[in-house]
């Protein structure tokens, strides 16, 4: 737990630490990039939690992650937890780890946590954003940008949360 608990502080700040310093608004423009490096991790970890821990970290990052960036307490909280027991009561037992089914799972979720987003806050704020200026300037660069950091982050998660052999 204790690795998973500094691995996931690590993402958590990465992840906000990439908002603050990375010129995403210059590189960009109008278009809004969420990074998602904890998602990430919560979702390989889920594959490699042999004492269940992952769930009750996903909810506390989430909770947290929901006080840092967010005005819906609660939402990713729960949407992470959902993720975590999705991945692993369906997906672990059938699924490979490896890059592809990382992969996909990864998209899957960022897909469906990023459309319940936008649900959210059409509806809570009473803000019409149209869903094809959604999908165009919020959805679709941040599929991309966080597929990009899946590759960058996939061998070294991996090394850090698989568990070791025992000798």
């Amino acid at each position: 737990m204790i690795k998973a608990l500094i691995t996931f502080i690590i993402l958590f700040t990465v992840d906000n630490l990439m908002v603050i310093f990375l010129p995403i608004r210059p590189v960009f423009g109008d278009y809004q990039v969420v990074p998602y490096l904890l998602l990430i991790g919560i979702c390989l970890a889920t594959f490699f939690d042999e004492k269940n821990h992952v769930p009750l970290l996903a909810v506390i990052f989430g909770l947290i992650y929901d006080m840092y960036a967010t005005n819906l307490l609660g939402l990713y909280g729960v949407m992470f937890l959902v993720v975590v027991n999705v991945v692993k009561n369906k997906l672990v037992p059938v699924t490979p780890v490896n890059f592809v089914s990382i992969f996909y799972i990864v998209i899957v979720a960022i897909f469906t946590i990023e459309i319940i987003v936008y649900t959210f806050v059409t509806v809570i704020t009473n803000q019409a954003v149209a869903i094809w200026a959604f999908v165009q300037y919020r959805l679709i660069i941040t599929l991309i940008f966080n597929t990009v950091l899946l590759v960058l982050s996939y061998l070294p998660l991996l090394k850090i949360l698989k568990p070791r052999p025992e000798k």
